[in-house]
């Protein structure tokens, strides 16, 4: 049953000052330069009036099918608001003209009410009413839950033309004038309530409107959720396995790398009505529970993305496709060379072989960029004897596959044994000479060190200049090797070490002092002793009078000199030399003429000594050794 609304117009105008902050839409679009149908919509926010405020003229005509009408006084005061009713008959809308104002100071309130806040000049307002183009759309209400009655000003409208609704509920006091009125196909906005009537305006769009009235609480209906098209693509969670009509119901879809959603709708079970879900941020939607069971279509579709394969030497490589969508099987085939073989693919996860050279996966959600590699079938083996001293080695293959054992063999010389054997993993002493192992999946040179049963270190042999200075320092416990089976040839010394060699050379002797002036030089190192007697000596002094500088590197200016002091500071019969570094009257020339005349070091080149080049260990004990065959020599 339909109520009687009274004068319903009249009332709109009469509280208009009363109007929520609810939003309309515009009547039309805008017309040409000149006309203005607002497009701004909203609640108009008036500026502070001032006192003193000046106040302007504001004229309204019109012309046409319709209604205008200032509601205010004219003059208005700067920065009050300024309301006018542009009121068209059915069938017509309202197009606006104005000078004193620009577009956006026009604000549509609703009910065809236009504000604005009153400028300092005055304002001339034209309104004329046109006749409404486009088709009619019919309008249908719906009432089965709804305990009350409703008024429609009529039931049909052209695009952009308004309709008022009036809803009277029967408990007014639980009606939610928000909540309980749902409308489908145009936008609908709240506008007042006048003796227990809630008043809606409608905007009409471009198609059938359905308004639903709510107000008694149904259901609940079931909410079902459906995957259209790729079922992996998303997961989708509903807040509601069943609600009440106008419910809001929460969905969160969580689309899936490398898909994309392609719409969210809501299906009354019935078909009679689809709507799309309205998105809020952080992969949720809403909508109001419909008066009926509803489908909840969620349709995503996988994205394609890129397939490229390149092979290395050996072979030749290509995909089943050059793009692919997510989930899509491919198929990468490889063809290798004669005595090649697919050795390693990279660029996808949870690759599958599937025999004869082909491979597949399931495309990921990325661009895929595949690498083929491939390595012979047969690759070589070779050994060679480091430094060709102390014997032979041989293996009984040239080149061999994957997985094969092969033999090597080893024959030391007299008096010589095999002390390493390298470019193998896992290889196995058979304790004849003979050693194997299992083939890798690449080349194998295998390197064979042989040394003389007297030498332990793996870092010195024959054919080095220091071998019999280290063999020699060794044994006259001088020093030993930095492990068991490395010397540390290259190391630099620094000058603890200098100074403790020449101490133990000279037999470890104690100092006749025991008082140690040296902050840096610990009490009880192994160079303690050999510093004080140093000091002593006159070989060294420290680098200050409080330090000795231990750590300190020790170059080859400073060691021939501690060996010529060593050696009782001798005048040497060689008064000249090539060496363009080292300079005249310097504290380590006596020492250089002195070194080169008894052979224990010559230059770095014919014409440089490199006074200040860093001095190794195996510098240190070669100078010292052939200092020694110099003194037992006399």
């Amino acid at each position: 049953m339909k109520i009687k609304v009274l004068a319903w117009l009249l009332a709109l105008c009469t509280v208009i000052s009363m109007l929520p902050g609810t939003v309309s839409a515009a009547p039309v679009s805008q017309p040409d330069s000149g006309v203005m149908i607002p497009s701004a919509v909203g609640k108009l926010e008036p500026a502070d009036v001032l006192p003193n405020a000046k106040s302007y003229t504001v004229t309204l005509s019109s012309s046409g099918n319709g209604k205008a009408e200032l509601l205010v006084d004219s003059p208005a005061r700067v920065g009050s608001q300024v309301l006018f009713l542009a009121n068209p008959d059915d069938g017509y809308l309202a197009e606006i003209y104005y000078s004193g104002l620009s577009a956006d100071d026009l604000i549509y309130m609703g009910a065809d009410v236009i504000g604005f806040i009153m400028p300092s000049n005055r304002v001339t307002l034209q309104v004329k009413f046109v006749a409404a183009e486009g088709s009619e759309h019919n309008i249908e209400v719906y009432e089965s839950s709804f305990a009350g009655e409703y008024v429609l000003t009529r039931n049909w409208a052209k695009e952009y033309e308004s309709v008022l609704l009036g809803v009277q509920p029967y408990d007014n006091d639980g009606f939610d004038p928000e909540g309980y009125v749902w409308v489908s196909g145009a936008p609908a906005y709240y506008l007042f309530e006048d003796e227990g009537i809630h008043y809606y305006e409608i905007i009409m769009g471009s198609r059938n409107v359905n308004i639903f009235l709510c107000y008694e609480r149904s259901g609940p209906f079931d909410i079902t959720p459906w995957m259209d098209g790729d079922p992996n693509g998303a997961t989708v969670t509903v807040s509601h396995e069943e609600a009440y009509v106008n419910d809001l119901v929460t969905v969160t879809i969580k689309v899936k790398p490398g898909y994309r959603l392609v719409h969210a709708k809501a299906v009354s079970y019935a078909g009679d009505l689809s709507f799309d879900l309205t998105p809020i941020g952080n992969d949720q939607y809403t909508f109001r529970m419909h008066p009926a069971g509803v489908e909840l279509h969620v349709l995503m579709e996988a994205m394609d993305f890129n397939v490229s394969v390149t092979a290395g030497t050996g072979g030749i490589a290509h995909a089943s496709v050059s793009r692919a969508k997510v989930g899509s099987a491919v198929t990468v085939t490889c063809v290798p060379d004669a005595n090649y073989r697919v050795y390693s693919i990279t660029g996808v996860d949870a690759l599958t072989d599937n025999g004869n050279n082909t491979y597949s996966f399931a495309m990921p959600a990325r661009n895929v960029s595949i690498n083929v590699t491939f390595r012979k079938i047969y690759n070589p083996v070779t050994v060679t004897v480091e430094n060709g001293l102390g014997g032979t080695a041989s293996v009984d293959v040239t080149e061999a596959k994957l997985g094969d054992t092969v033999t090597l063999t080893c024959t030391p010389e007299e008096d010589y044994r095999v002390a390493q054997i390298t470019g193998v993993k896992d290889l196995t002493d058979n304790g004849d000479g003979t050693y194997t192992f299992t083939m890798p999946d690449e080349a194998v040179n295998l390197k064979v060190l042989f040394l003389h049963r007297d030498n332990p270190f793996l870092d010195v042999n024959e054919s080095q200049f220091f071998y019999e200075s280290v063999l020699w320092a060794v044994e006259e416990g001088i020093t030993s090797g930095m492990t068991a089976d490395t010397f540390g040839p290259f190391a630099v010394c620094n000058r603890a070490q200098v100074v403790t060699f020449l101490w133990r050379y000279a037999g470890s002797p104690e100092p006749t002092t025991a008082e140690n002036p040296f902050g840096d030089v610990p009490a009880g190192s192994f160079y303690e002793s050999a510093v004080l007697w140093a000091v002593e000596q006159g070989i060294t002094n420290g680098i200050s009078a409080a330090e000795f500088g231990p750590n300190a590197a020790c170059n080859r200016a400073q060691v021939v000199t501690f060996l010529w002091r060593l050696m009782g500071r001798p005048e040497p019969g060689l008064t000249e030399h090539s060496f363009t570094d080292v300079e005249a009257g310097s504290f380590y020339e006596t020492p250089v003429l002195w070194a080169l005349e008894n052979g224990i070091t010559t230059g770095a080149t014919a014409d440089t000594f490199n006074p200040s080049g860093q001095c190794q260990r195996a510098q240190v004990v070669t100078f010292l050794y052939r200092t020694a065959q110099i003194s037992s020599a006399e």
